[in-house]
């Protein structure tokens, strides 16, 4: 297990080779082909730290918002204040936002150009948005014409 942390596998890698090992073992013990499994014995270091990213400063965002172009000014706009996966992002309706409970419900993702489920179940979920949020959307709605772009997510698809 050193060795091979040591030559440079990730630690899940040895983490998955070790529950292997012991998996075998368990089999070779329940079948009495041994008397013991000696992987149970292995004691894995803690796992490293993993380098954190640097987020970009509100300024850089700002920044980068300002020279796009509608709708990816309020795409970038809308990632920001929500929070949400860049697939549940494109997978966006406009039938997904609650106007009168002030929601946006994540229900579809686009994974590889295709409409989807999100990741897991738990991403099917609403999420909260401030009323000036709900009135930048609106804006943004009345401004963009519907034979041009008619679902929030879908120009982004194929960006």
């Amino acid at each position: 297990m050193n060795r091979k942390l040591n030559s440079g596998a990730a630690w899940n890698t040895v983490k998955n080779i070790v529950s292997v090992f012991s998996a075998v073992y368990a089999t070779a013990v329940k079948y009495l082909y041994v008397r013991a499994n000696p992987v149970r014995f292995v004691e894995m270091p803690s796992e490293p730290g993993r380098f954190q990213l640097e987020l970009p400063k509100d300024d850089e965002l700002q920044r980068l918002q300002n020279a796009l172009e509608e709708p990816y000014r309020t795409m970038v706009w809308l990632a920001r204040a929500t929070e949400v996966r860049h697939s549940e992002l494109l997978g966006l309706r406009w039938k997904s936002i609650d106007w009168e409970h002030q929601c946006l419900w994540i229900r579809e993702a686009v994974h590889e150009g295709e409409i989807d489920s999100p990741k897991t179940q738990r991403s099917c979920r609403p999420v909260r948005l401030a009323r000036a949020e709900l009135a930048k959307l609106k804006q943004f709605q009345a401004l963009s014409p519907q034979d041009k772009i008619r679902e929030l997510g879908s120009n982004l698809a194929r960006w």
